[in-house]
């Protein structure tokens, strides 16, 4: 573990947009095929860490190597809600950065009054699904075809967790293993 893990600062933007643009170009991992432009990232993280948004980085030395985003919903009837995305560098997956991510981000976001969180992730994530499994997310949806990557339908699965299935789940050690 030679990482460190911080809340993300506004100088650390750009270096969130360069990381979510590797693993973009990977076209495997996430349900993007390209970064919005770094003009209206930076606008848009801002905006959300603004209203309750949850950001953390883990950096080694300078570079951002991985990162986990947990936006509050704006509309009054969700905003006891938040929606999940992360993204790792190839280079440090498989190492438990992910697992150490999601255990702040979601510490974070349920201390700061959020309720639940949804997230989406492709069915064909396997490592993915088992990470959110393991933190006590449960699969509430699936759609069908949602995606084309190179012309071929991919289906994504809405998952959602709740503040105290993760408190349980964090608990029982759960997260550890």
């Amino acid at each position: 573990m030679n990482w460190r893990i911080e809340r993300l600062r506004a100088d650390q933007i750009d270096g969130f947009h360069s990381l979510l643009s590797e693993v973009v170009a990977e076209r495997v991992f996430l349900a993007t095929l390209t970064p919005p432009p770094i003009d209206r990232f930076r606008d848009s993280i801002s905006r959300s860490i603004g209203t309750g948004g949850v950001f953390v980085g883990a950096h080694v030395g300078a570079e951002m190597v991985g990162c986990c985003e947990i936006q509050r919903f704006t509309a009054e009837s969700r905003k006891h809600c938040g929606g999940l995305a992360m993204a790792v560098a190839k280079a440090w997956r498989r190492r438990g950065l992910g697992a150490a991510l999601m255990t702040e981000a979601l510490t974070l976001a349920f201390a700061e009054g959020l309720e639940r969180i949804d997230l989406q992730v492709r069915d064909d994530n396997l490592a993915a699904r088992r990470l959110y499994e393991k933190f006590g997310f449960q699969v509430e949806g699936l759609s069908r075809g949602a995606l084309k990557v190179d012309g071929v339908a991919v289906n994504l699965l809405g998952m959602g967790l709740l503040r105290d299935e993760f408190r349980r789940h964090s608990s029982s050690d759960a997260v550890a293993r």
